[in-house]
């Protein structure tokens, strides 16, 4: 019997507050699709502006097979003793309060939705789901284009031709303009407040438990002033390309480094991987490159001259937008703050040198045709064109939404 790892899954959430886009090509909401087996699911992607020309993707999928089809449909739940191990509740009685009261299910197992405000209320009701086919229906019930949502999750890997990410929903709840108003407003001046908005309050952020080498830190950036990292997460993968595969692999992802006192602790001793947990923020949005006086053109700066333009305006004309940009920056080490049996405040930073040995590391990575660190940081962009294939005449989804119904 092989020797059991130290390099375990650890945090891979993500928290991200900002607008929802119906109309962008990423979003795509189906209800009650039917596959060739007879499973029918729910499936939705959502496209969030998080501020400043940035977008992300979030998604979750759910179903079930009819009661009268040869194969049930089982929830695999937590009780909420852990050491008395999971349950099976049949989807049919999913709602079943008693049933789930004698079981002694776990709140963790809930996902929720908050929609709907009662009269006066700060936040809405929140509403709980053991299944993801339920949380779909009631969200797409009632959430409409432009509604500010929080969205949180669990990151997880997405294996289809490279590495990248996908950001799976367990919680989404609407937020009202008038508090993020409210908030961005808070100890400010007018001055302070011109050329702001509640969209400054928006964000794109994760935690995750990374794993590094000697020579994770490639070199600095000479435009940007940038590091490109690349670092290995620890992840259950069920399927590659719709193939079964059942394995917990070390996945290589490509991250940036904008702080430079950063790179001490993400860079082990040679022949040794460091363990840390990192805070980080997600840009995805189009290159943009504003001209300056100087690169005006003549005729532009003849009419700046004479007072027809301002320069300001001129500038804010000339300028070019070019490709899309997908980056993961890493700001900081995750720190918690907790309290020990004896109600004493302890911070317990999420950094540890040397954590195992670089061999354990490279037996577990992933075996694939590995990309450039630049192509490793290709998210999800609304722009899956290379991924896209038809289900059926009237829907298009993504392939590994169809890998999973061709499993069921």
């Amino acid at each position: 019997m092989g020797k059991k790892s130290n390099l375990k899954q650890g945090q891979k959430k993500f928290n991200f507050l900002g607008r929802v886009n119906l109309e962008s090509k990423g979003t795509n909401v189906r209800i009650d699709g039917i596959a060739d087996s007879g499973y029918v699911y729910n499936s939705m992607k959502l496209m969030l502006d998080t501020g400043n020309g940035n977008s992300v993707k979030v998604e979750t999928f759910g179903g079930y097979f009819p009661e009268d089809h040869a194969r049930d449909t089982l929830l695999y739940l937590n009780r909420e003793n852990w050491s008395d191990g999971q349950v099976k509740l049949d989807f049919f009685k999913r709602n079943k309060e008693k049933i789930i009261e004698q079981l002694g299910i776990a709140k963790s197992n809930y996902l929720h939705a908050g929609m709907e405000f009662g009269k006066g209320d700060t936040y809405p009701v929140a509403k709980e789901f053991l299944s993801e086919y339920d949380l779909i229906e009631y969200v797409n019930e009632h959430l409409h284009d432009g509604d500010i949502v929080s969205v949180s999750g669990t990151i997880e890997p997405n294996i289809y031709n490279g590495v990248g990410k996908k950001f799976i929903v367990e919680y989404i709840s609407k937020r009202k303009e008038s508090v993020l108003e409210k908030k961005l407003a808070n100890g400010k001046t007018e001055d302070e407040l011109k050329g702001k908005s509640i969209d400054d309050l928006f964000y794109a952020n994760f935690t995750e438990t990374l794993y590094f080498t000697n020579d994770s830190v490639g070199r600095k950036d000479k435009d940007t002033g940038e590091y490109p990292v690349k670092a290995y997460s620890v992840d259950y993968l069920a399927k590659i390309d719709g193939k079964n595969f059942k394995k917990v692999k070390a996945v290589p992802t490509g991250y940036v480094l904008g702080n430079e006192k950063m790179k001490k602790y993400l860079t082990s001793s040679r022949g040794k991987v460091n363990k840390v947990t990192v805070d980080g923020r997600i840009i995805n949005k189009s290159q943009e490159k504003k001209l300056s006086y100087d690169e005006l053109d003549e005729d532009v700066r003849s009419l700046i001259d004479d007072g027809l333009i301002t320069k300001e305006d001129a500038i804010g004309k000339a300028t070019v937008f070019g490709g899309f940009i997908s980056k993961r920056y890493i700001d900081m080490i995750t720190i918690y703050t907790k309290k020990d049996d004896d109600g004493n405040v302890k911070q317990d930073v999420q950094y540890f040198k040397d954590f195992a040995d670089s061999e354990e590391l490279f037996d577990m990575v992933l075996d694939v045709d590995e990309p450039e660190i630049a192509d490793l940081n290709e998210d999800y962009n609304g722009e899956d064109e290379d991924i896209i294939d038809s289900i059926d005449e009237d829907t298009e989804e993504d392939a590994d939404l169809e890998d999973i119904l061709a499993g069921l």
